[in-house]
């Protein structure tokens, strides 16, 4: 069953890549992350996060990633992926950690 919810927004800072997300209810939320353009997979960053989250891993300047949050019922059943974010919408090289 999906849920609709307000998109996940990304934003950088000086401590990273900030993700701010609605989580309804009791389900839990996975941020997953993936190198842009070529990546081969989703990274799995945090099984149960809490929004804000922010990804404060270095990465050299100019790396481009993608962000993705993934909703499960308490049970762990899936209930939906957001949409797909990218560093290259906004300038994270601004403060690369």
């Amino acid at each position: 069953m999906c849920f609709s919810r307000p998109p996940i927004v990304l934003t950088c800072t000086p401590a990273g890549r900030r993700l701010t997300f609605e989580k309804q209810g009791l389900e839990t939320a996975r941020v997953c992350r993936r190198l842009s353009p070529f990546g081969t997979g989703w990274e799995l960053l945090n099984q149960n996060a809490n929004s804000p989250f922010v990804d404060a891993e270095p990465y050299p300047a100019g790396t481009i990633f993608e962000y993705q949050v993934q909703y499960f019922c308490p049970q762990g059943a899936y209930r939906g992926a957001s949409n797909i974010v990218c560093t290259n919408s906004i300038n994270c090289n601004e403060f690369p950690l």
